[in-house]
């Protein structure tokens, strides 16, 4: 089954900590390999994005929600110390394949997306949420309209926006934007060398942006490299497979791709970035990720793959050790999920929500693996 191209893409920034304390931490949540149930979301979601705020809840926005719901416009906050969620009311629109990127000031910018509504409709509008009155508020609209783009936060506060797709035409996009959170506007900054949807990017440790693969098979085999400071972009080295989704900015500051298995649509083995040499090299030969799972960095370096699946949703939990570069599994979701989220917490634990499970029902639940990191939250 062909992935759907409405898809959100949700990033996860961390603070810095020392070496002793990441081993800590990693010793901490791999003793703790399991899952228990949490909330129940106001509404089921699958595709919905996932933001942490500063105070440490979870901002969970639009998504699709089945037949009988549609896609959504709703969001909801879910508090890590009560376990609740707790409606927000609804966004200025509709979003599926939305980004929703937090800012250095502590509001959120939600742009981009799609439904579809007596026809395909994509989305140039952003929004703000503001934190403090936990309400949204409109900003200038993109220069493009687009779904299934990426939205990376880049040192200077502002915010990249590439490529994505257009539904109505059928279009894959090359072209980028900034957003100036001063002006609440975006400017375009040139195109990316190669047009990408459902790609992945990430801020590498020198303020350079990684930008890798694409649905399809036309680029899904290549990258490159956006520089901020002369607002360029350069090819890079290609990958060694196709890839699409998030990559994952590893501790040492490399970059792991984990791959997708989704024959014969793509299939590979995931991969490492080292942008000291701009070069990819196998993570482990022997291993891919199931399609559409959620790979998150955790506090002691290590990464949670949780479900995926295509035809069937499953409830596999895996981890990648960097140090050894090698996986091993670790339990079990509570329920099979695929097109869900998920996101590390202040406190080390993930959270893991909606989705579709095996027999194609979105889900209102939510779980969360690993016990809490009692000597100091993350972001704090």
């Amino acid at each position: 089954m062909e992935r759907p191209k409405l898809q959100g893409v949700p990033s996860c920034p961390f603070a810095k900590i020392s070496l002793s304390a990441f081993l800590l931490m990693s010793l901490s949540l791999v003793a703790s390999a399991q899952t228990v149930l949490t909330g129940i979301m106001t509404v089921p979601r699958a595709d919905s994005v996932v933001t942490r705020l500063r105070d440490g809840r979870v901002l969970v926005t639009g998504g699709f929600g089945g037949s009988g719901a549609g896609y959504l416009a709703s969001a909801e906050l879910f508090d890590p110390q009560t376990g609740h969620f707790a409606s927000l009311g609804d966004m200025h629109s509709i979003r599926l394949g939305h980004t929703a990127t937090l800012l250095q000031n502590g509001d959120v910018l939600i742009s981009g997306g799609g439904f579809w509504l007596n026809g395909a409709h994509t989305v140039s509008s952003a929004e703000l949420f503001l934190a403090e009155s936990q309400s949204f508020v409109i900003v200038g609209d993109m220069n493009t309209a687009r779904s299934d783009h990426t939205a990376t936060l880049l040192n200077d506060g502002t915010v990249l926006m590439a490529g994505g797709f257009i539904q109505e035409k059928d279009a894959v996009l090359a072209d980028a934007e900034i957003y100036d959170p001063a002006s609440r506007r975006f400017t375009r900054v040139g195109n990316m060398t190669a047009p990408r949807y459902l790609h992945g990017a990430a801020l590498l440790p020198d303020g350079r942006v990684l930008i890798a693969g694409s649905a399809g098979s036309g680029n899904a085999r290549s990258a490159e490299i956006y520089d901020p400071q002369s607002q360029t972009f350069e090819a890079t080295s290609s990958p060694l497979g196709p890839h699409e989704g998030d990559p994952v900015v590893l501790a040492n500051g490399e970059v792991l791709l984990v791959g997708v298995d989704d024959p014969p649509a793509i299939s590979s083995a995931s991969e490492i970035f080292d942008p000291r040499t701009s070069t990819f090299r196998f993570a482990t030969p022997s291993w891919t990720a199931l399609y559409d799972a959620t790979a998150t960095l955790l506090p002691g370096g290590a990464v949670l793959i949780a479900g995926g699946g295509d035809e069937f949703s499953t409830n596999e939990l895996t981890i990648f050790d960097p140090a050894t570069l090698s996986y091993r599994k670790v339990g079990a979701l509570q329920a099979p999920r695929t097109h869900h989220s998920a996101i590390v917490l202040r406190d080390g634990r993930v959270l893991i929500l909606g989705g579709e499970g095996d027999r194609g029902e979105v889900l209102p639940t939510a779980e969360i693996f690993g016990a809490p990191i009692r000597h100091r939250a993350i972001g704090r």
